[in-house]
């Protein structure tokens, strides 16, 4: 696959230990129905209102209201809008009102550990282990086993897709694509099983795009492309080599067009259709507007689509689809207020200016010019107070209060 380049930029903005952060390690990101931002790092889980940060943390079993893990994997929200968290000790739950914390799947007293957690269509929490899928009862505060693996498989990731279905990563090359009831019906297996030993084909991540395609990564080695229509997998090859990194952190939907990839060394763009590549930005602290570290961990979206990144040191970065990057482009000379502008056949820029005649700005070299033009009037100065300014193919015409004239660049 060829890089290429996408015309639509990011500036993004951040927040970090400095703004009240509790870590800038950003490894899980989820937005609940109120708006409220929540950010897992490996110190605890922030709830943030867009001004203040409310930290759950492990803390002495005496203290009220602690999670009993710091490194937040995965947050959602159930069908009772109470907030799920998935740490290394199992899952907790925040309550939507009270923000009350209530203990929930702990590895040391079931002996199994979460993997990863989902909500099924009812909006009820599902928990991933290594060979099964577990359902949490709410009124009884039990488990209900809902899969369990084929023979020789070990799971890895869950997803929902927009067809009452779900699709189910493992370590072997292979995504399981169940029904409702969660039966198999399709197993959805990588060229690349054929080449290397099953247990190193770890599935990770998984993202549903708009069209109900499944994207998926095999560990260091691809990122795919399912179609249930036709059935068919579409593949980027990923090495040492390749232009997206090959340690694939998380992965969304942006818009209609592209892929966001997040790796260990950067944030990336793929072509939905192509799967032809291109870097967003590459990290330049000293520059206002780029990602401030290189190694991404997490992607979300939200309901204002405004894009958020974690990263590895840099806390979370944020770009506003309208903060867009503009650039200042300053006049070597003093030329007063401009006024109107205009672009001609070749893209340059003119601009009617205050005092300074006509601004000319080349886009590409950065070349800039400026013309006087000298009128009737004895005073150079009001002669190039310009008013007006119209492109005619070569033709440039400007005019101040008293003449009009016509420039010939």
């Amino acid at each position: 696959m060829t890089a290429t380049t996408h015309d639509k930029p990011f500036f993004f903005q951040h927040l970090t230990m400095e703004d009240g952060l509790s870590n800038n390690h950003v490894s899980a990101i989820f937005q609940s129905k109120d708006g409220i931002l929540w950010l897992g790092t490996q110190k605890g889980l922030n709830c943030y209102d867009g001004h203040n940060f409310r930290l759950y943390k492990k803390r002495d079993s005496s203290t009220a209201n602690s999670i009993r893990g710091n490194g937040i994997k995965k947050i959602l929200q159930d069908r009772d809008n109470n907030i799920w968290v998935q740490h290394e000790k199992g899952t907790d739950e925040i309550n939507y009102i009270t923000r009350n914390v209530r203990h929930g799947w702990a590895h040391d007293s079931i002996g199994k550990s979460v993997i990863d957690i989902c909500t099924d269509y009812n909006q009820q929490l599902l928990i991933l282990c290594d060979q099964e899928v577990w359902q949490y009862i709410k009124p009884s505060r039990s488990y209900k086993r809902l899969f369990t693996a084929p023979e020789n498989y070990s799971l890895f990731s869950l997803i929902k897709d927009k067809q009452g279905g779900y699709y189910i990563g493992t370590r072997q090359y292979e995504v399981l694509r169940c029904h409702s009831n969660w039966n198999i019906t399709s197993r959805i297996q990588s060229a690349l099983k054929q080449k290397g030993p099953a247990n190193k084909g770890l599935v990770f991540p998984l993202c549903i795009d708009s069209e109900n395609r499944l994207w998926y990564g095999i560990k260091n080695q691809s990122i795919e492309r399912y179609t249930p229509q036709t059935k068919s997998i579409t593949k980027y090859s990923l090495s040492n080599t390749s232009f997206i990194n090959p340690d694939v952190r998380d992965m969304i939907e942006m818009d209609k067009d592209y892929m966001l990839i997040a790796t260990f060394n950067g944030l990336f763009r793929l072509d939905k259709e192509t799967l032809n590549p291109s870097h967003v930005l590459s990290p330049q602290t000293e520059e206002e507007g780029t990602l401030n570290h290189f190694s991404i961990y997490s992607l979300y979206k939200d309901k204002q689509n405004i894009l958020w990144v974690g990263t590895n040191a840099g806390g979370v970065n944020f770009c506003h689809p309208y903060n867009q990057r503009f650039k200042t482009i300053h006049p070597n000379l003093f030329l007063g207020r401009m006024g109107m502008i205009r672009k001609d056949q070749e893209n340059n820029i003119w601009v009617a200016t205050e005092g300074g005649g006509l601004f000319s700005y080349n886009q590409q070299t950065g070349y800039q010019e400026n013309y006087l033009v000298h009128g009737k009037e004895k005073s150079t100065y009001y002669a190039n107070i310009l008013k007006s300014l119209f492109i005619d193919g070569d033709s440039i015409w400007c005019g101040n209060q008293r003449e009009r004239f016509l420039f010939s660049p």
